[in-house]
């Protein structure tokens, strides 16, 4: 009987290719339950999700490694976990349910600086679309500006010239069309959560 615990990752995933040991298996989920299960319960923000989730993950592990070589199994493992969770919110986006990331939130944060209640679920987009309708209910100037520098990346120095005005004027345009947009959306968000 072999000690599996002091092979590297790339024997044990090579071993359990060509032979299917359940002790092999079992000393990889040892290695790797864990982080699959915090990778899972940082994405579902969930116990029971994250279980299921870890769960069916190893189940495609089971079922891959025996179909072909695996060259960087930490790396392999981590993409296959990442992809069923997106997978998971594409079918529960069905039902018009999506959890924002960090990353998707950045954008969002550059217009109404962060609020606690935007990591909440919402509909991306039916965020979107209030975004824009009340980017549509701010005046031309601080729209024209807004849509420039956050949509267009442009700099307040070719906002000016684009927008014939001093840079204070941007600079104005912008703090008071964020502030506008940041009042307009918590506004939104309070009226969701009741």
């Amino acid at each position: 009987m072999n000690s599996w615990s002091s092979y590297s990752d790339q024997a044990l995933v090579d071993a359990y290719r060509q032979n299917q040991e359940e002790a092999i298996f079992n000393e990889i989920y040892l290695r790797y339950g864990h982080l699959v299960y915090g990778l899972c319960l940082k994405q579902f923000k969930s116990e029971d999700q994250a279980k299921e989730a870890q769960m069916e993950i190893f189940e495609k592990v089971l079922l891959t490694i025996p179909k072909g070589p695996i060259q960087n199994f930490k790396a392999w493992l981590y993409t296959l976990s990442r992809n069923h969770c997106i997978s998971q919110f594409r079918k529960e986006k069905k039902q018009k349910i999506f959890l924002y990331s960090e990353s998707e939130l950045e954008h969002f944060s550059s217009f109404f600086m962060e609020t606690d209640r935007l990591s909440r679920l919402y509909t991306k987009e039916a965020l979107w679309d209030q975004v824009n309708n009340e980017l549509d209910n701010l005046n031309d100037l601080q729209k024209e500006a807004i849509r420039l520098f956050f949509y267009e990346k442009k700099s307040y120095q070719a906002i000016s010239v684009q927008m014939d005005c001093s840079l204070k004027k941007v600079k104005s345009l912008l703090q008071n069309g964020k502030r506008n947009l940041k009042s307009a959306m918590i506004q939104y968000l309070k009226t969701q959560e009741e």
